[in-house]
């Protein structure tokens, strides 16, 4: 098993773990700058861009959110990305449909429930 560090790691300890057919993990900190803080996250490998010669990698963190909201309805998935020349990025994305309601309509969230009513 490898243990990559997101911002520190290299693409070519990436892609000699790889090939060796390593298990490969990323460590990554809960803050804006995942490279910065204490790395407690662990994300796994999730996709290669080429299987024999790839160009980029992606590692995932599934997030529970503690508390839930009208406007945080759900989980989210942090995508660690690792690309042999840009290096080092991540993105969130959001692991359900945000709901906004329209003219004359209000909406409120309540023990999982989310409850639309008329203004």
């Amino acid at each position: 098993m490898t243990l990559l560090s997101y911002g520190k790691s290299t693409w070519e300890e990436f892609i000699a773990a790889y090939k060796a057919n390593s298990i490969v993990y990323c460590r990554a900190s809960s803050n804006s700058n995942p490279a910065s803080g204490s790395q407690t996250r662990m994300a796994f490998m999730a996709y290669v861009s080429n299987a024999d010669n790839p160009t980029n990698v992606e590692f995932q963190y599934y997030r529970s959110v503690s508390s839930h909201s009208a406007t945080q309805q759900g989980d989210q998935v942090y995508v660690y990305k690792l690309d042999k020349t840009a290096g080092w990025s991540v993105i969130v994305r959001e692991a359900y449909t945000k709901i906004a309601v329209g003219s004359g309509l209000t909406s409120s969230y309540s023990n999982g429930t989310l409850t639309i009513s008329l203004a």
